[in-house]
């Protein structure tokens, strides 16, 4: 609906404006969370090093499971002759940084014109290996939050399944 992707764009331009100054003025913000936390100083010292191993665990996690998705959708529509599979690995890297939508909307279309062209094999081909990288996130993503940031993969699956209904 208009009114869920209004809120989609709206959401997501607000949060690049606070990520923006929060990496323009880190300095400042780090100084302006301390201020108002209720620990003492070597608390919130560990707090905010836990934050930050979280984040970089999370923002690398990411973009490797975008390599990963967009590599194996590349190299799939490269050996089943599909035009410009480079710039459809390409946009799945992309698109894979959105949740639920942004893979799919590689290879599901991929798959609808192969049924199209009469090319079943290959079709049927994309569809299987799309549904194995649109869920591959699910299992790499826990490992590498694990081998990064040290958080044990039950926590992690437990954030996503917490976090999946608010998106």
């Amino acid at each position: 609906s208009v009114q869920g992707i209004t809120k989609l764009v709206v959401s997501i331009f607000i949060a690049y404006f606070m990520l923006y100054y929060l990496f323009v003025n880190k300095g400042n913000t780090l100084k302006g969370f301390s201020s108002l936390m209720p620990f003492n100083k070597k608390n919130t010292k560990v707090l905010q090093d836990e934050f930050t191993m979280m984040t970089h665990s999370t923002i690398i996690s990411a973009g490797v499971i975008a390599l990963i998705q967009g590599s194996i959708l590349g190299f799939t529509f490269y050996f089943l002759g599909v035009s410009n599979a480079l710039l459809w690995g390409l946009m799945a890297v992309l698109l894979s940084f959105i949740p639920f939508v942004g893979v799919p909307s590689v290879w599901i279309p991929a798959t609808l014109i192969q049924f199209g062209l009469g090319h079943t094999s290959s079709a049927i081909t994309i569809l299987v290996v799309g549904l194995i990288v649109s869920n591959i996130d699910n299992i790499l993503r826990p490992l590498l939050q694990q081998k990064f940031a040290k958080v044990h993969p039950l926590l992690s699956m437990l954030g996503v399944l917490v976090g999946v209904p608010f998106f």
